[in-house]
């Protein structure tokens, strides 16, 4: 008899990895398909969502023939988007992605309506443009015809739900970094939206990670080739998601993902509401549990903006370029020589909550080469997950280690330069560049009867590699940090806006 599958669709930020998992957890096949963001001045960052679809089509074709039988399909993907539909679910512009940070007089006026306070405890989350509520008010100011037409504002992965099955729905998570949901009640907040002026008849029901929300239907069918009536089991949005697969679903565990954004997440029963409002709170995908969560936004995409814009001639020559350049980097002598990066080249968010904030070199001098600048960057993305470990020390949130997952722990270097900065040992498992996809198909297989719950997915995890740091590059980093955050706080003031 053959075993059961999971179809995990994870619809990131460049790109769409469907992957096939046997219901022992194992990773049978994998296909991935990119798709480019269209940014702009003042701060524009949209996808169209018929490339999503494409990709999804594209990247299903290449593994079905592995999934059968296909037991259910499980979603996730980028969070803090605002796609408008109409009542036939045809997308009416182009996705505002977390990116897009134009909505920033929109945050600023929910925070005057509403009162910061009252915000953060609702809904867990500081008001800020990243999120939809905001991108929300800006269509409604901006494009009032085009508000007045929608029938549902949705996320990425809501989309795929709708191809695949017709439903308009999302799922606890996603709605809960909104900046709309009540975080406690599990529910968007009605007296909220009603204070904001915004409809609650255009936001789409929200529902436990694991419900099964319809199956594939015939026309979906015949484009992927996934069989008509396949269960389609929402999942969640990337972050949390992402915590499943990394094995943090109970309290006191914490992970931290490396990919075009990164963050640093704790699991616990209830929310930290920081008293400074620096980081927020989603719904976890574990039912009555929480992901405490601070984020960067340009991690992998800084490092992707240095190798695209410095590295162009060496990208297009033959040979492994990443082996060959980190080769070239591990050469440089920690601390980058002094050159330092700030990696706020779309603002930021955890703890500065400033998109006006942008990105710089400091401190050159003639004997630094491209490979430092690489290097200077690998070093900030380290150096800013630290401050957000920092911040959530400070409020009693933290692990002894922690597990290290994304696209950004494929690079040995990355790697070994955080475990250094970090002075705590770092877990590196088997499937930590898919872990997204994994903690889909375990939300899957919990939806569909495949697993009792959450933690029986521990047992699908392999056993991690375990990276220890180097005690004497304290000395060389903890300086190097320190000047990290004073190159901020000195040059903060020169990005406002005239």
């Amino acid at each position: 008899m053959s075993i059961p599958t999971i179809l995990a669709c994870d619809l990131g930020t460049s790109q769409c990895k469907v992957s096939v998992f046997a219901a022992t957890g194992a990773l049978v096949a994998l296909a991935e398909e990119p798709y480019a963001t269209a940014y702009g001045p003042n701060n524009v960052a949209e996808q169209d969502p018929e490339i999503w679809w494409a990709a999804l089509v594209k990247a299903v074709k290449q593994v079905i023939e592995a999934a059968s039988p296909v037991a259910c399909v499980a979603l996730t993907g980028q969070m803090s988007a605002c796609l408008p539909i109409d009542g036939e679910g045809r997308p009416l512009r182009p996705a505002m992605i977390w990116a897009d940070q134009r909505a920033t007089a929109e945050a600023d006026r929910m925070e005057a309506l509403i009162g910061r306070e009252r915000l953060y405890t609702i809904t867990g989350n500081p008001p800020s443009p990243t999120y939809t509520g905001p991108k929300m008010l800006w269509m409604q100011q901006h494009e009032p015809e085009l508000y007045a037409q929608t029938a549902a504002f949705i996320q990425p992965k809501d989309f795929l739900a709708l191809r695949l099955t017709g439903a308009i729905v999302t799922d606890h998570s996603d709605a809960s970094c909104t900046g709309l949901f009540d975080l406690h009640a599990r529910q968007w907040d009605e007296a909220l939206l009603a204070e904001l002026g915004l409809d609650r008849e255009k936001l789409p029901d929200a529902v436990p990670s694991t419900e099964i929300i319809g199956t594939v239907s015939a026309e979906a069918a015949a484009v992927t080739g996934i069989p008509a009536g396949t269960p389609v089991v929402i999942g969640g949005g990337d972050g949390p998601t992402a915590a499943v697969g990394a094995g943090v679903t109970e309290a006191g565990r914490g992970y931290i993902s490396l990919g075009s954004s990164a963050w640093v997440s704790f699991c616990k029963p209830e929310p930290l509401y920081d008293r400074t409002q620096r980081t927020f709170n989603y719904c976890h995908l574990v039912p009555g549990m929480y992901a405490l969560t601070g984020s960067m936004q340009s991690a992998g995409s800084s490092y992707a903006w240095c190798v695209d814009t410095v590295f162009q001639d060496q990208r297009a020559a033959e040979g492994d370029f990443d082996q060959i350049v980190n080769a070239q980097v591990e050469r440089i002598p920690p601390g980058a020589e002094g050159l330092i990066f700030l990696p706020y080249l779309v603002g930021e968010r955890t703890p500065y909550w400033n998109p006006h904030a942008a990105g710089a070199f400091i401190g050159l001098h003639p004997q630094h080469t491209r490979y430092h600048l690489l290097r200077a960057v690998m070093e900030s993305i380290a150096f800013h997950l630290r401050l957000i470990q920092d911040v959530f020390a400070e409020q009693g949130a933290s692990a002894d280690r922690l597990t290290v997952i994304g696209g950004g722990s494929r690079s040995a270097e990355l790697m070994r330069i955080c475990c250094d900065v970090f002075q705590k040992p770092l877990l590196h498992g088997m499937l930590t560049t898919g872990a997204t996809s994994f903690g889909a198909a375990i939300a899957g297989a919990v939806g569909v009867g495949l697993l009792p719950g959450f933690e029986a997915g521990a047992q699908w995890a392999a056993a991690p590699q375990v990276i220890v740091p180097d005690a004497a590059m304290a000395a060389v980093y903890d300086p190097a940090y320190q000047r990290f955050l004073r190159a901020y706080e000195l040059l903060e003031p020169l990005f406002q806006p005239e």
